[in-house]
């Protein structure tokens, strides 16, 4: 019987984990992210705008919780915040998606948005928002931090399910 707890513990802390991640990684990607890279990857300032645009709606849409954060927050961690920077970045590409594509301004503006401004929306602002995905759901944090760190402390201690189960009993 304790056995069958050890491995039923083991089990559900690794589906747990497994589904954690898929939500927090996956459908983060598949709801938000990939609007984001799509503007990264287009090469006109109206497309970029376009797919822009979708990444804030569907920030909007989809995140929920303003915080990154927990403990220790900042008002640079904040979705609000970000969906501010964001909004600059829009003004700027409909400003340039309003300029003659041949010219030599709008090849400089294009070249230092994507240059400068995208590389740090792709890093920064991405990763405030991919937190405040993790964070709004108590469940998928819970599944990725806790039985992560449920399993991780029974690998690296190299204690198995019964004593751990059993040492609880007596307790």
């Amino acid at each position: 019987m304790r056995y069958l707890i050890a491995i039923l513990i083991t089990l559900f802390c690794t589906i747990w984990l497994i589904f954690g991640l898929w939500i927090s990684y996956y459908s983060y990607d598949v709801y938000i992210g990939q609007h984001l890279r799509l503007a990264d990857d287009a090469s006109v300032a109206g497309v970029k705008l376009d797919y822009l645009n979708q990444y804030k709606s569907a920030i909007k849409e989809r995140i929920l919780r303003n915080d990154a954060r927990y403990f220790f927050t900042r008002d640079r961690l904040t979705r609000d915040t970000q969906l501010k920077i964001i909004d600059t970045l829009i003004s700027r590409l409909s400003d340039m998606s309003q300029m003659d594509t041949k010219s030599f301004e709008y090849q400089q503006a294009l070249l230092q948005v994507t240059g400068q401004e995208f590389d740090h929306t792709m890093t920064e602002i991405n990763s405030v928002i991919h937190s405040c995905w993790i964070r709004q759901s108590i469940f998928v944090f819970c599944g990725l931090y806790l039985s992560w760190l449920v399993w991780l402390l029974g690998m690296i201690a190299n204690i198995n399910w019964v004593t751990v189960i059993e040492f609880a009993l007596l307790l």
